[in-house]
């Protein structure tokens, strides 16, 4: 009986380690990139197969154009090992969409910007960018 009571009154202790994140780390300029994406809708819109408003390619352009900065932090962020923080909290949200979810979307049309005024080598860097974003979040998230 005694034994029993223990079991039951007895508080759990739950050690959480701490990983340890590096600083910089590429989730932050990942994050700060994914935050200053702008237009996400008109992003979105431009990739439908069958859009309701047609983006012109001047549009598309435009809309890759008023995205500068958020290429340059994402850029920045590749040099960096990337680290997502760990979930003390279910407020905490999940990689890779922590970041942003507009980013595989933004070098979508950046891709095929690039591809409709004939820059190949542009096209592949898009893609590329695309591919290094996603395994460098993929892989810190297992």
């Amino acid at each position: 009986m005694v034994a029993w009571w223990r079991v039951v009154t007895d508080e759990a202790v739950v050690t959480i380690p701490n990983r340890g994140v590096p600083s910089p780390n590429a989730f932050d300029f990942y994050l700060a990139a994914g935050r200053s994406v702008s237009n996400t809708k008109q992003i979105d819109g431009a990739l439908m197969p069958k859009p309701v408003v047609p983006m012109t390619l001047a549009q598309r352009e435009a809309l890759v154009r008023q995205n500068a900065g958020a290429f340059q932090s994402l850029h920045q962020g590749f040099a960096y090992e990337y680290r997502n923080p760990p979930a003390l909290s279910i407020l905490t949200p999940s990689p890779p969409f922590s970041v942003s979810a507009a980013w595989p979307a933004l070098l979508l049309l950046q891709n095929q910007v690039r591809e409709a005024r004939g820059d190949w080598g542009g096209a592949a860097e898009a893609l590329s960018m695309r591919s290094a974003w996603a395994k460098t979040c993929r892989v810190a998230a297992t």
